[in-house]
């Protein structure tokens, strides 16, 4: 009878299994009424479980007297405490696992859940779960194997299991050894949150696994007012640096794409999904690629002593850039280095840092590597230098743009950063960035590192961050070309996407230079879908090309 008692007043005083329209098992709170009976129940099997014991150990005369010979008051203490232990017993008999807002009351989560391959011992996996104030906290641990894919911990969130849209919230950088980590996402990062924050919501977890196999967590939030209840639901993804079909997008990222992360080539148009998006490696290798340009003949100085300028000057290796040759480099003093197949991507100033997506590539055919984007200066008094060389390899030319012992606007002598970009003519869509010294400011605490293109969104390296750069590191950068992973002919104008990346026309732009003619209206016709007027008479392809006999 105890236990049926502790049972109800525990369902009483916290949640009920319910199950969902996708049989997921998520917790459901109780309405006011089941709450009233849950109650009543409970005490009720108090009440009987009490006259019981007290029959069978002949108290019960005694305690009959006691309560005829007490005043009414001291009655209904006696009931309130009987009522009060009930409660507390339930809540803390342990049989459910609800949280609310204003608790930090840890939910155990069960071992296991993966963040990618096939091993499930060899994997992330939760550990814990809790709601404190306004912030979601997790406890996550990892095998000692593979410690590499756990150094940076992705974190995703999508509203809905119904061809989920993951959206990335935060990346957190973990020592590996340790073998587990907490941290926190707060409540503003959420787009229901204006929602919940003003009332009491509950949020409750469960697993739920992908159609590739991929196991991740939700988290179920429901706003509870005076009206009745308005659902609200949010589900979360941790997951390290994974990446099961090698195409170089981790297995989160591809999640919050939508594309597969067991396949090189969801769509099956030809191009793998790493040749479509964006995206970048780290290593601690840069100081065996740091390359000595000192003695390299053509080597040219630039920027002496600026502190917000830039300048632009040719290519100095052959290099292609979505399908067409990149004849731009532009430097600016402040750790932007970009190439374009036409006008600069970036020009003066720039000195304030901002996210990778705020990384300048504005020109139409262009991308643009912040390798250490801050307020730099080209000191002359610590020996700064800006350089740009190209250095033969046997596997072929290397562009070189080094900033050697640059220093900062304001900061001290001990306030510096040496780095290179790297342009490799063998490579398509790629940069490299290694790093042989930081100190004080150097380290990354007030700068962008990241990359983006005219194509596709920024990479992110860190955004102000002590720490994220260090001597040896090296960060591979690679531009997408701008294609969906998922879809075959990203912009519908009928030309594919490998057709668009072959041409060098844009797969994400219908009508690549504007004039009205969509890319593959253009090819059909024979005219030059980078040109709005392609022979030159100033009339434009569409109008010539709607009024015959005219030629475009």
């Amino acid at each position: 009878m105890a236990v049926l008692g502790f049972l109800c007043v525990g369902l009483a005083t916290n949640s009920q299994w319910e199950t969902d329209d996708r049989n997921c098992g998520i917790l459901s709170g109780m309405n006011d009424a089941d709450l009233l009976f849950a109650v009543a129940l409970g005490l009720a099997w108090w009440g009987a479980f009490a006259l019981w014991f007290l029959r069978r150990a002949g108290l019960f005369p005694i305690l009959a007297r006691l309560w005829r010979g007490s005043p009414f008051p001291a009655r209904v203490a006696a009931v309130a405490a009987v009522a009060a232990l009930s409660v507390y017993g339930g809540s803390k008999s342990g049989l459910t696992n609800r949280t609310d807002s204003a608790s930090s009351a840890r939910i155990p989560r069960p071992s296991g859940l993966r963040s990618g391959g096939t091993n499930q011992a060899d994997a992330l996996r939760w550990t814990a779960f809790a709601i404190d104030g306004d912030a979601f906290d997790f406890s996550v641990a990892w095998p000692e194997t593979n410690l590499a894919e756990y150094a940076d911990l992705d974190v995703f969130h999508s509203e809905t299991l119904d061809a989920p849209s993951w959206r990335w919230i935060r990346r957190e950088s973990v020592w590996t050894e340790d073998l587990s980590a907490d941290f926190s996402v707060y409540g503003d990062d959420l787009p229901y949150w204006e929602e919940v924050v003003s009332q009491r919501f509950r949020v409750y977890t469960n697993e739920v696994v992908s159609p590739f196999g991929i196991t991740y967590t939700n988290i179920y939030a429901r706003v509870q007012s005076l009206s009745p209840l308005a659902p609200s639901s949010g589900f979360f993804m941790v997951a390290g640096q994974h990446d099961a079909d090698g195409d170089g997008l981790p297995d989160g990222r591809e999640l919050s794409l939508g594309s597969n992360p067991l396949s090189l080539d969801s769509d099956g148009d030809g191009l793998d999904d790493g040749v479509e998006v964006s995206w970048g490696r780290a290593s601690a290798d840069g100081l065996s690629r740091w390359i000595d340009t000192s003695t390299a003949t053509n080597r040219i100085v630039l920027l002496p002593g600026s502190d917000d300028g830039a300048t632009s000057l040719a290519m100095p290796v052959p290099l292609f850039l979505f399908g067409r040759t990149a004849t731009n480099l532009s430097v600016n003093a402040n750790g932007l280095v970009g190439i374009s197949a036409g006008e600069a991507p970036f020009g003066d100033g720039h000195w304030s840092n901002d996210g990778a997506d705020g990384i300048p590539a504005d020109s139409p055919h262009s991308a643009s590597v912040a390798a250490f984007w801050d307020d730099l200066r080209v000191r002359q008094d610590m020996d700064s230098e800006v350089s740009v060389s190209s250095i033969q390899r046997p596997a072929g030319w290397i562009a070189v743009v080094e900033f050697s012992h640059v220093g900062f606007h304001g900061g001290s002598t001990n306030d510096f950063v040496s780095f290179q970009v790297q342009f490799h003519e063998n490579e398509t869509n790629t940069a490299h960035v290694v790093f042989s010294e930081t100190s004080g400011r150097g380290t990354g605490a007030s700068a962008t590192l990241g990359a983006r293109s005219s194509r596709d969104d920024g990479v992110e390296y860190s955004y102000d961050e002590a720490d994220a750069a260090f001597s040896g590191l090296h960060v591979e950068y690679h531009f997408g070309c701008g294609a969906d992973p998922t879809k075959s002919d990203t912009d519908g104008d009928g030309l594919p996407d490998p057709e668009e990346l072959a041409l060098g026309t844009n797969p994400s732009k219908s009508d690549t230079d504007g004039d009205g003619m969509s890319d593959c209206a253009e090819v059909a016709q024979g005219t030059n879908p980078f040109s709005p007027d392609t022979d030159g008479d100033g009339i434009g392809d569409k109008w010539e090309t709607d009024h015959p006999p005219f030629d475009p």
